[in-house]
C-alpha cells in the first residue's frame, strides 16, 4: 500500500509538467494558426492592379553616348581639382562681392568647365536608365553639376563685368541648359538640383538683361534661347515613372529592403541609434512585415499611389494644388469627374499607413509639388522679364500689363505666370476625417 502511494505521488509532478507542456504547445499552435490566418487575410480589401505603365517603354531611354550630356558631365566630374570654397555664391550683383579665391578656383578648373560647357550643348541627358534605379542609387555627377553651376555663373559675371555681354550670356545659357539636363531621366534629386540651378541662374540672367549695353538683338536671342531651354524640362509623368522604379526595385531583394529600413531608422531618429540597436530593430520590423505580407502589401499600395499620381501628372501645378489631398506624408489627387479609382483616397491613405516599405520613401514627394510650382514660376518670370525688356526698349515705355506682350513678343503667357508675383502655391487640402 505504501509502495503504491509512493508511486502515485511520484507521478504528480510528471503529470503537472506534461499538462503545462501541452498547454504551451496548444498556445503555440493557436498562435501559429492565428498568425497564418491573419497573414492570409491581411490584404483583403486591398486591390491588386497591374503595373500602371509599360515598363519597357518607361524603363529604358535609347541615346548615343556622344549625344548624352551626362557623358561630358561625368568627364568634368573626373577633371575637377580641389574642393569648392564653401562660400561660393550662385549669383552676383556687385563685383565687390566676388572673392578672388573663388575666381582662382574657377580658373584652376577651366578644363572641367570647358568639358561641362560642351555637354550643355546637347539636348538630351540620361544619368541612370530609369528602370535600373533604386533607393541606394548614388548621383555624384549630379551634385558636381550643382557645384560647377556656381563657377559657371561666376565666369559669366566676369564676362559681364568686363563688358563682353554676349560671352556672359553664353555661360548663363549653358547653365540654364544644364539645369534642365539633370533629372531629365526622371530622377527626383536631379530634378530638385536643376530647380535650384535654374533659380540662381535666372536671377543672374535678369541682372544681365537690365544692363543698358545689352542690345535688343541680344535680348531677343536670349528670349528665344530660354523658350527652347524651358521646353527641355522633364515631365512630371517621367518623374513619377522613375520614382516607381526606384521604389519597386528596392523591394525586389532582401538587401534592398533592409537598406530602406536602415536609412529610415538613421534619418528619423535623432540622434541615430547605435548600429546594433538598428540591426535588432530591422530584424523585428522585417519579421512583423512578413506577418503583414510584405513586401507584397507595399507593392500593391505603390501601384495604386503611382496610378493616382499618373492620372494627374499632366495637369499644371496650379491645378494639381487645387486637387491635392495631403495625408501625413502622402500626397494624393482627387479624381477627375467621372473617374472611379480602385480605392477611395481615404482608404488608400489608410492602407499606405499600414505599409512597412511604401511609406519610407514618401519623403521624396514632400514639398515636391511646391518645388515644381516654383520652377514653373521661375521659368515664367524669366520669360516675362526678357519680353518686357524688349517691349520697353522698342516702345520707349514698359507694357501696362503682361497681356500686352502676347502677339508680338510671346505666343502666349507662360505656364506658371503669376501677376501677383507670389512665389508659393496653395497648400494641399487636408484629408477628410
Amino acid at each position: 500500500m505504501a509502495t503504491e502511494t509512493k508511486a502515485t505521488a511520484e507521478t504528480k509532478p510528471a503529470r503537472s509538467l506534461r499538462s503545462r507542456v501541452i498547454r504551451v504547445l496548444l498556445a503555440i499552435v493557436v498562435f501559429l494558426v492565428g498568425a497564418f490566418v491573419y497573414r492570409m487575410t491581411s490584404l483583403r480589401g486591398l486591390p491588386e492592379i497591374p503595373p500602371p505603365f509599360d515598363h519597357e517603354r518607361g524603363g529604358f531611354i535609347h541615346i548615343n553616348p556622344e549625344d548624352n550630356a551626362f557623358t561630358y558631365y561625368a568627364r568634368a566630374h573626373e577633371q575637377l581639382k580641389g574642393i569648392e570654397p564653401g562660400t561660393m555664391k550662385g549669383v552676383y550683383s556687385d563685383w565687390l562681392d566676388v572673392d578672388p579665391t573663388h575666381l582662382a578656383y574657377a580658373d584652376d578648373n577651366r578644363q572641367a568647365l570647358e568639358t561641362w560647357f560642351e555637354g550643355t550643348k546637347r539636348t538630351r541627358a540620361v544619368y541612370h536608365q530609369p528602370g535600373t534605379v533604386n533607393f541606394a542609387t548614388e548621383v555624384p555627377v549630379t551634385l558636381t553639376v550643382r557645384n560647377i553651376s556656381r563657377s559657371a555663373n561666376l565666369i559669366g559675371y566676369r564676362h559681364e563685368h568686363e563688358g563682353d555681354l554676349a560671352k556672359a550670356w553664353d555661360w548663363y545659357r549653358a547653365n540654364l541648359r544644364a539645369s534642365r539636363h539633370v533629372g531629365q531621366d526622371g530622377e527626383i534629386i536631379g530634378r530638385c538640383v536643376g530647380i535650384a540651378v535654374y533659380h540662381a541662374t535666372s536671377s543672374a540672367a535678369i541682372h544681365w538683361s537690365k544692363n543698358t549695353k545689352v542690345t535688343i538683338p541680344q535680348l531677343k536671342r536670349a528670349l528665344n534661347d530660354v523658350l527652347e531651354i524651358n521646353a527641355l524640362t522633364v515631365s512630371r509623368r517621367d518623374l513619377v515613372r522613375t520614382a516607381y522604379f526606384s521604389l519597386t526595385n528596392s523591394l525586389e531583394d532582401h538587401n534592398g529592403r533592409e537598406r530602406l529600413l536602415e536609412v529610415s531608422l538613421s534619418n528619423l531618429a535623432t540622434p541615430a541609434p547605435p548600429t546594433f540597436v538598428r540591426s535588432i530593430k530591422i530584424k523585428a520590423m522585417t519579421a512583423y512585415g512578413a506577418l503583414k505580407r510584405e513586401p507584397e502589401r507595399s507593392r500593391r499600395v505603390i501601384r495604386l499611389e503611382v496610378a493616382n499620381w499618373l492620372a494627374a501628372a499632366d495637369l499644371p501645378t496650379s491645378e494639381l494644388a487645387k486637387r491635392a489631398v495631403q495625408v501625413k506624408e502622402l500626397t494624393l489627387y482627387e479624381p477627375s469627374p467621372g473617374e472611379t479609382p480602385p480605392l477611395s483616397l481615404d482608404d488608400l491613405a489608410a492602407w499606405f499607413d499600414t505599409t512597412l516599405y511604401a511609406k519610407l520613401d514618401a519623403y521624396m514627394w514632400v514639398g515636391l509639388d511646391r518645388a515644381l510650382s516654383r520652377d514653373e514660376q521661375s521659368q515664367a518670370a524669366l520669360i516675362i522679364h526678357l519680353a518686357e525688356e524688349i517691349y520697353t526698349r522698342e516702345n520707349g515705355k514698359p507694357p501696362k500689363a503682361a497681356q500686352d506682350l502676347v502677339g508680338t513678343y510671346l505666343k502666349k503667357l507662360p505656364v506658371g505666370f503669376d501677376p501677383s508675383g507670389s512665389a508659393t502655391s496653395p497648400a494641399p487640402k487636408p484629408a477628410t476625417p
